[in-house]
């Protein structure tokens, strides 16, 4: 049985009004016997919305989803809360209806913590971080109410202990920090210790939106983050909400481009930086236990993804060959490391967001006027 992991999946923006299956031209995609995904946003009609960035879809997306064979999705991120508790518990009744499975989240802990069997010796657990500086915002369940699976080594271990000896568990991680390369370190210690366990077969990651590299040990892996599969354009209203619309070109010329996630003072429309469009396909062979994977890549102006090829592969493989070795510093040396490259990259994208606004409000433009005069 081969069972194929991807990223995060928006099925929003650009994506709306097409087909799902055709948007995923991979081949090893649409062979595989299992298909999980990461569902980036809740599944509701309901019109309230938390108050904070927010990612969400109609109903009416569903059925795209279950014409392109994914057999589950995972729902342990930062995102699932976006139409509060309402739209948690309306997600996960509406993918039934659709006969899509889903773990990770649920009306209470118990269904959150709640292992997705694929097959009799084989399950799927989701989780997603909390309290973090870089997963804030997080929906928890609790035994009275919705939310996600906590992300702790102790929670994990107890779930790992509840499910029959001789069966084992692949773990879908919702971790990290956005936006760049190498992992937080803590990240790095729990996935050691998680594949040191019997009953872990795979850790796979998401919520960075990059690919980064993956942990090897006791002849198992942990990738860190697959990165976005199928995260299309979309279009931001003030402050930062997605609006989910057919989109016309006319409309595209009009309005301003950004290439950050960020809040807006008009309507925008939010495009990824090429990094933000490579991710990888994981592929588990439940009879061999070999792990493979393969990188993909979405087109920039087409909710498209094919396999990368060419120059950017050999680049992208010798990123993560790069960052496989980073895995395996010494703590002193990564956290420094770790640090700089995140403080760099953070200056970097704090600047680009400003210097949007600015231009956004149309103090450019306005000078420009001055000098033209």
């Amino acid at each position: 049985m081969k069972v194929v992991f991807v990223g995060d999946v928006f099925l929003g923006g650009d994506l709306i009004a097409k087909e799902l299956k055709s948007c995923i031209d991979i081949t090893r995609f649409h062979d595989a016997d299992f298909k999980i995904i990461n569902l980036e946003h809740p599944v509701s009609d309901s019109h309230k919305i938390a108050d904070k960035s927010v990612l969400f879809t109609g109903s009416e997306v569903l059925e795209t989803l279950k014409n392109s064979g994914i057999n589950a999705v995972c729902l342990a991120n930062n995102h699932i809360h976006d139409k509060l508790d309402a739209g948690i518990l309306e997600t996960i009744e509406n993918l039934r209806k659709y006969k899509i499975a889903s773990f990770g989240a649920g009306k209470d802990l118990n269904e959150a913590k709640k292992p997705l069997w694929i097959k009799d010796s084989l399950c799927l657990l989701g989780y997603c971080q909390f309290n973090s500086p870089t997963l804030n915002n997080i929906q928890v369940a609790t035994k009275n109410s919705p939310g996600v699976a906590p992300l702790t080594l102790e929670g994990i271990e107890s779930d790992l202990n509840k499910i029959p000896n001789g069966s084992k568990a692949i773990l879908y991680m919702h971790w990290g920090r956005e936006h760049v390369w190498l992992t937080q370190y803590k990240n790095i210690v729990l996935a050691k210790k998680l594949l040191k366990n019997d009953k872990v077969a795979l850790i796979v990651g998401t919520h960075p939106h990059r690919v980064q590299g993956f942990l090897s040990a006791n002849n198992k892996r942990a990738y860190f983050s697959l990165g976005n599969c199928l995260f299309p354009n979309f279009l931001i209203k003030p402050s930062i909400e997605a609006v989910n619309r057919p989109l016309n070109i006319d409309l595209i010329k009009k309005i301003d481009v950004t290439r950050q996630y960020h809040s807006v003072s008009k309507l925008t429309y939010k495009k990824w930086r090429f990094v933000n469009r490579v991710s990888q396909l994981v592929e588990y062979d439940t009879k061999t236990k070999i792990v493979d994977h393969t990188f993909l890549y979405q087109q920039d102006d087409f909710p498209v993804v094919k396999e990368l090829t060419g120059i950017p592969r050999f680049l992208f493989v010798a990123i993560v060959n790069y960052l496989n070795v980073m895995y395996r510093v010494p703590k002193l040396i990564y956290n420094r490391l770790e640090f700089l490259f995140s403080t760099i990259r953070f200056k970097i994208w704090r600047f680009q967001i400003i210097w949007f606004k600015i231009r956004q409000m149309g103090f450019v433009s306005s000078i420009k006027k001055r000098f033209q005069r």
